[in-house]
């Protein structure tokens, strides 16, 4: 009885490949700047291009293996852990007129020429089939992409409650192929390595609009038993956007004085007062003079959503010092995300 023994031989190149991809979240949206997705799964825009392999006339396409099950992405101290559900490869070749071995598929596979081929999963290697180039051996593959497995929903809501920054982690990916010598039946498997290197760039507060609607003009009301006018207006302010902890206003300009300048600029001022009933800090003017820095003050809310404010603008004067015709002022809030 004659027995045949198949030599397999691992290899591994001294030099690693490495790629990245690089995505970003705002406000709650996830997009990626270099890389393409399909459904749940990322791989690079690019392809990584392979030093020269050794040549083969028939090669099997190996699964890919990973040593951890989790990808990691750290930010000073801040850490997402995000589940790596599948992973595999890609490999494209730059010689024409691979096909399927029928000899070792028996129809599993078109015999149409191939120059790319995908493999998911760490098993399917043994699975997949043998690609044969008749004539003279030549290499493989020439380029690669990984594809990872990752749901975009499984990665925001990991992000959720994250500060704002860039998040940075990394994975070691393990792949390769077989191949064989038709003279002696020997099975060689050549074994390589990437460093994919995922990027993310978090920003996850984004204010969409803020739109004022009100009215400019002060409704007089005049007191006969103290001689005062008092007048005021009211503003409503809707924000929309994507929040952390809220929305800070601050004014545009600290330095301002707040009064209403006479008709013809040449008679006393009116101060005025500006409150905000939502804001931590209400009183944001206090007869002509500012009473926030710029800090500013906090508007509580948290997530995607609308907050609408209310702005009082009121004062009292004397109407011995008034003259007749239109005063007039502008004065501007700044409304930005709080951040943590």
């Amino acid at each position: 009885m004659v027995r045949q023994y198949v030599l397999i031989l691992l290899m591994f190149l001294s030099s690693a490949n490495a790629s990245e991809v690089r995505g970003r979240i705002e406000g709650g949206r996830l997009s990626w700047d270099t890389a393409v997705t399909y459904g749940d799964t990322i791989m690079p825009s690019q392809w990584t291009v392979l030093p020269s392999l050794p040549p083969a006339s028939v090669w099997l396409a190996h699964g890919v293996s990973i040593f951890q099950t989790n990808l990691t992405l750290n930010n000073d101290g801040e850490t997402v852990t995000l589940p790596l559900t599948d992973i595999g490869m890609i490999y494209k070749s730059n010689e024409m007129g691979f096909r399927p071995d029928a000899s070792t598929v028996a129809g599993k596979c078109s015999t149409e020429g191939i120059t790319e081929l995908s493999v998911m999963g760490a098993n399917c290697g043994e699975s997949s089939y043998w690609l044969e180039k008749t004539g003279e051996a030549v290499t493989p593959f020439a380029f690669s992409k990984v594809i990872l497995q990752i749901p975009p929903n499984t990665i925001l809501n990991s992000f959720k409650r994250k500060a704002a920054g860039e998040y940075r982690g990394s994975v070691i990916v393990n792949y390769g192929y077989d191949y064989r010598f038709h003279s002696s039946g020997q099975r060689v498997r050549h074994q390589l390595s990437e460093l994919v290197s995922v990027v993310i760039q978090h920003n996850p507060e984004e204010l969409i609009s803020v739109a004022v609607t009100g009215g400019e003009t002060f409704t007089p009301r005049y007191d006969a038993s103290t001689r005062r006018l008092k007048g005021g207006t009211r503003f409503e302010v809707d924000i929309q956007g994507t929040f952390l902890k809220g929305v800070k206003l601050t004014h545009q300009n600290l330095g301002k004085t707040f009064e209403l300048a006479p008709p013809s600029n040449q008679g006393p001022a009116v101060p005025y007062s500006v409150i905000c009933l939502q804001c931590n800090d209400t009183l944001l003017v206090d007869v002509g003079q500012a009473r926030i820095d710029e800090k500013g003050t906090l508007i509580l809310g948290q997530g995607d959503m609308r907050i609408g404010i209310e702005v009082n603008v009121d004062t009292t004067v004397e109407t011995m010092t008034l003259e007749p015709g239109l005063y007039t002022d502008i004065f501007s809030l700044v409304f930005e995300p709080a951040g943590m």
